[in-house]
């Protein structure tokens, strides 16, 4: 179980709101969710190459069921009836029930999977929120007998029910109560998956990208989350699926930007 260290920082900013979507798009989204109660996801490449394109050939995968998948859904309901809990205060007067801010069980099923395709050693999340994409990494590793998430939470409340529930799963992890960027060298090694999924703006977005490439190794695979937030995050999705830093880009369930790091 990891321990909680100090250091938090209010840095998050609200993101600007999502225009009315395009027709395509509409079509998109009901799309996934037919897919997803299938228990496929759909991939948009945007660059077909690597390891990314040998393990995902097609344009869409089946998500086989992760470990602990059961137990990580029943924790998430039993901390979702639980209510509201305030945001961080720099957003203000504003609260959120943890189902609000989690990542879907498809994605949480997708996340598990590369976890048992990648192998990795160390998984980087930011944000853990109330723990759910980070149960699934941590029961994927379990399985895997190797491998350590590091997550990062600077919402104190939030933090704490997030522990409670990794714990509740198993696996190591390290769960650092402050921000990625204050706390980035608590990391013992390199980079082998990390998950983005804290401010959805380019300007954090894309600056946490280039903090996180520079701990990866070769091979490396980097996770964007809400890259359908809003039109500054399409567009922040399209310039990073180009960045020649990475090898291959896909877009999944058209909610997380996948980037092979070259």
């Amino acid at each position: 179980m990891g321990p909680f260290q100090g250091g938090m920082k209010d840095t998050r900013r609200a993101s600007p709101p999502l225009t009315d979507p395009s027709p395509y798009d509409a079509a998109m989204y009901l799309t996934d969710r037919v897919l997803g109660r299938m228990n496929v996801a759909r991939l948009e490449w945007a660059e077909r190459a690597g390891w990314l394109a040998n393990q995902y050939p097609f344009l869409a995968a089946r998500m086989p069921i992760a470990p602990q998948e059961n137990l990580i859904e029943e924790l998430s309901a039993e901390t979702d009836e639980l209510g509201e809990f305030d945001a961080w205060k720099v957003y203000g007067n504003v609260k959120r029930k943890p189902n609000q801010v989690r990542s879907s069980r498809i994605l949480g099923r997708f996340y598990a999977d590369m976890v048992r395709r990648l192998r990795p050693m160390n998984v980087v999340e930011f944000g853990t929120a109330f723990g759910v994409s980070g149960m699934y990494f941590t029961a994927a590793l379990r399985q895997l007998g190797a491998g350590r998430l590091w997550t990062f939470e600077p919402n104190v409340s939030w933090a704490r029910l997030a522990e409670k529930n990794l714990a509740a799963v198993g696996g190591d992890f390290v769960l650092t109560v402050g921000t990625f960027e204050d706390n980035v060298d608590c990391i013992a090694g390199p980079v082998d998956l990390a998950l983005i999924d804290a401010v959805h703006t380019s300007e954090w977005v894309e600056s946490q990208f280039g903090l996180v490439v520079e701990r990866c190794r070769p091979g490396a695979v980097v996770l964007v989350d809400d890259i359908d937030f809003s039109d500054d995050m399409r567009r922040c999705w399209k310039k990073l699926a180009r960045d020649p830093r990475g090898r291959g880009s896909v877009a999944v369930a058209g909610h997380l930007g996948v980037i092979e790091i070259a």
